[in-house]
């Protein structure tokens, strides 16, 4: 299903869904049940879908057959302070969780956006172990964010700082379609590990874990300045410069709970204290053959990538050691 079809599907279930609310009560088989301002949940029939929404706005899609069997779903907002107070973030902290479900495919969220932020948005992300990451497929909309994901997790909306560049992404719909790569690309989302896309990897232990879940968050985005150019002499010229930064951000009550200060070089913004520090930079370049394999793969150094073109869009499917990762490039103009 693609998203297009998606948001339709997801505005007439929204409908159908009010109007059988107004009509039904809690106890009615598929009919939410709220516990709170913030929270709702919902037994979902697998086969019909559903969706859930809190009254601020948010909410959550789930399409037919998105879920291989009927199970309990709930969409609930858990934090706006804490460090989301700060100018990095522009929505609460959302949660969906359906413990005993199994994605069959992707569902939609809509998350609600401040207006207090006017920065940019960089994207609607999803927490993952490797830190927040991403949903490269986002639409910024008046008030929103819409985005699809394969995961159930928690959910924000960042915005676009000057200070951090931040190419990872994650859960991208990926089929080996092929299509025509001759010509240039750069870079906007890779989709995998530090290690996986730089080589690089950090063990790091986490000093404020006295302090609340929302209070603190210690991560390591990368940039990635890559571009691919396939000639048609039969030659692909790939290069890419990384930067890793190490980004921590805590509260000033969470410093105060462990007898800290915000260090000197960091700012305060909002009472969040927010550090940038330098981690490793890289460079890497090759200019080899490439040539197209089995349907939807190309071959390079001696290895099938499977890729798809889709207009101006081009995802690859990168092998590494431990598992493959995806790439997702712009046609260069």
């Amino acid at each position: 299903m693609n998203m297009l079809s998606l948001k339709i599907s997801h505005a007439a279930a929204l409908l159908v869904l009010v109007g059988a609310a107004a009509c039904s009560s809690a106890s009615d088989s598929g009919a939410p049940t709220k516990t709170g301002d913030q929270r709702v949940s919902m037994m979902v029939d697998a086969q019909a879908g559903a969706t859930l929404f809190l009254e601020d706005g948010a909410s959550v899609y789930l399409p037919p057959g998105a879920l291989d069997s009927n199970a309990e779903v709930s969409l609930s907002r858990e934090a706006c302070d804490g460090i989301y107070s700060s100018g990095r973030f522009q929505s609460c902290v959302y949660r969906v969780k359906a413990p005993d479900a199994v994605l069959n495919e992707r569902f939609l969220l809509s998350l609600a956006t401040s207006t207090e932020n006017d920065a940019p948005t960089e994207c609607a992300a999803a927490l993952t172990e490797d830190g927040w990451r991403c949903l490269v497929d986002t639409e910024v909309l008046d008030g929103s964010s819409e985005a699809s994901a394969s995961i159930f997790t928690d959910f924000t909306v960042r915005a676009e700082s000057d200070d951090i560049v931040d190419h990872r992404c994650t859960d991208v719909p990926f089929e080996p379609c092929g299509g025509e790569l001759e010509g240039s690309w750069t870079l906007t989302g890779a989709c995998g590990s530090m290690q996986q896309v730089t080589g690089a990897f950090f063990t790091v232990g986490d000093p404020y874990e006295a302090c609340g879940p929302f209070e603190h968050y210690l991560d390591f985005p990368f940039s990635l300045d890559a571009s691919l150019e396939f000639r048609s002499n039969g030659t692909l010229r790939a290069l890419e410069d990384f930067e890793i930064v190490g980004h921590t951000m805590v509260t000033e009550e969470c410093l105060a709970q462990v007898d800290e200060s915000c260090p000197e070089g960091c700012t305060i913004d909002d009472g969040v204290c927010d550090c940038i520090t330098l981690s490793s930079v890289g460079h890497r370049g090759s200019d080899e053959p490439w040539a197209y394999g089995e349907a939807g793969t190309y071959i390079y150094f001696e290895q099938a990538h499977g890729y798809c073109v889709q207009e101006d869009r081009l995802t690859i499917e990168f092998p590494s050691q431990d598992g493959s990762y995806l790439r997702v490039y712009d046609r260069a103009p």
